[in-house]
């Protein structure tokens, strides 16, 4: 392992960096913050890049639940690691907008499933887990520059659906997509 920074050092770097202050605006942004730090996503990055991928910490800090340690778990997760009964675990873990886009663009849409993950959770019920599917179509139609436009246009049947769901966080996850 290296000099990677181990669990506790990367929790104790979390909340040296934990900003009270922070937690009333990401409350007005509709993230729940009673697990929340107020961490900014530069400083994850920048720890994300300093402990590298890591599967195991990643494991760690998911199963923490905090707000800020997810969404780092989704920045140093080993795509090749990942397996789809995790990406069905964390995907129903989601509980606020940034977690779901974070994991998507960060994470899901390096799956070699993703694409099939898009219509599975553009019909399922729950909140996050639909609005995972029109993240991880929009973080696709940007990074998969391979894929060709009737790929995309095939999934305009599971937007319009989504289009007439009348829960907020999955109309701004449409919106958010451009459609």
């Amino acid at each position: 392992m290296g000099n990677r920074l181990r669990f506790e050092e990367v929790l104790a770097r979390l909340s040296a960096w934990a900003a009270p202050e922070s937690l009333p605006g990401m409350a007005r942004y509709g993230i729940l913050t009673d697990r929340a730090l107020g961490v900014s996503m530069p400083k994850l990055r920048s720890l994300a890049k300093e402990c590298g991928k890591d599967h195991d910490l990643a494991a760690k800090l998911w199963a923490g639940w905090i707000h800020e340690a997810r969404i780092l778990a989704s920045l140093v997760e080993e795509p090749g690691e990942v397996n789809e009964e995790q990406t069905e675990r964390w995907v129903c873990d989601f509980d606020s907008w940034d977690l779901t886009d974070q994991t998507c663009a960060s994470l899901f849409r390096r799956l070699p499933w993703a694409w099939e993950k898009i219509w599975q959770w553009g019909r399922r019920e729950e909140e996050y887990v639909r609005r995972a599917s029109f993240s991880l179509l929009a973080v696709l139609a940007v990074h998969d520059r391979s894929a060709p436009d009737e790929r995309f246009e095939s999934y305009f049947p599971l937007v319009l659906e989504g289009a007439e769901d009348s829960r907020n966080y999955v109309k701004k996850g449409l919106a958010a997509a451009g459609w």
